[in-house]
């Protein structure tokens, strides 16, 4: 467990010397802060996304004895029931940019060989990079998570008056189905970085179509969204069904990163 955690420092220790790392994660933080005030200040939805918060109006019991303008009424559905979803993604993108920095950035560089010739085991090794990316996910989730929610009931409170009880499938959202994606993804990524280095093209995250690194590991939140966005869709059912999915892909990428991680073949990789 010593070496476990040593390996999880060293990596942790690398966050200080990456700038995009940082101000990726400064940038996510405060996006997760500021982006529930955007549909509070009139900005148009695209049709679909209006569509589908529409549909889900239901879901917010809203009592109040003035008519509500239709952008704080969608701006109070759209906090309670999509942007649960940017607060994963933004968390997740740091979580990338601090993946590809250090074990990407290894991997290609081949300072990676430096630590499998260090005196400790294979498991030791893979567990030590799963502890400090998860550890570094789940810091960065917690504060954009928390700011989120006080950004959220702000902005709610400042255009409506009052602030409703969410429905539970926020709760599910927010607190189960989001740092478990956030997980999933950080997994993933670890997983590409390691085994198949020469998908990451640079220490530097891409934010484009032009990185299958970014792509591959925010595949599942991407499908995710996708379901999120269908006008009529049961956003309870989703995000339980979804956090299921999480977990069990979660559990079985561990495992099969347990299974696979060999050093010889890693050095020739």
């Amino acid at each position: 467990m010593r070496k476990i955690i040593a390996v999880a420092m060293l990596y942790l220790n690398k966050v200080v010397g990456s700038r995009s790392t940082i101000v990726m994660s400064v940038i996510g933080i405060l996006m997760a802060g500021l982006f529930p005030f955007i549909p509070f200040l009139g900005v148009p939805f695209t049709p679909i996304t209006e569509s589908a918060l529409m549909s889900q109006i239901r879901l917010i019991g809203i009592n109040a004895t003035r008519e509500i303008p239709k952008n704080v009424l969608l701006g109070v559905v759209f906090v309670y029931t999509q942007a649960p979803a940017l607060v994963t993604l933004f968390s997740s993108l740091a979580a990338l940019s601090y993946i590809s920095y250090s074990v990407g950035e290894d991997r290609l560089t081949r300072a990676f060989e430096l630590l499998l010739a260090a005196p400790v085991s294979d498991l030791e090794i893979l567990y030590g990079i799963l502890l400090a990316g998860l550890s570094y996910s789940m810091i960065i989730w917690m504060i954009s998570a928390s700011i989120f929610v006080m950004g959220s009931s702000f902005a709610i409170m400042y255009y409506l008056g009052s602030i409703p009880s969410p429905p539970w499938s926020y709760q599910v959202q927010l607190y189960v189905l989001s740092p478990l994606m956030v997980f999933l993804v950080c997994v993933l990524s670890i997983s590409i970085a390691i085994f198949m280095p020469k998908i990451v093209r640079g220490p530097s995250i891409q934010l484009g179509t032009t990185n299958p690194f970014t792509l591959i590991s925010l595949l599942p939140l991407l499908i995710y969204v996708m379901l999120m966005s269908t006008p009529g869709i049961d956003m309870g059912a989703l995000a339980t069904y979804a956090a299921f999915a999480c977990a069990i892909c979660l559990s079985a990428l561990t495992l099969l990163c347990h299974k696979l991680f060999d050093r010889r073949r890693l050095i020739s990789v």
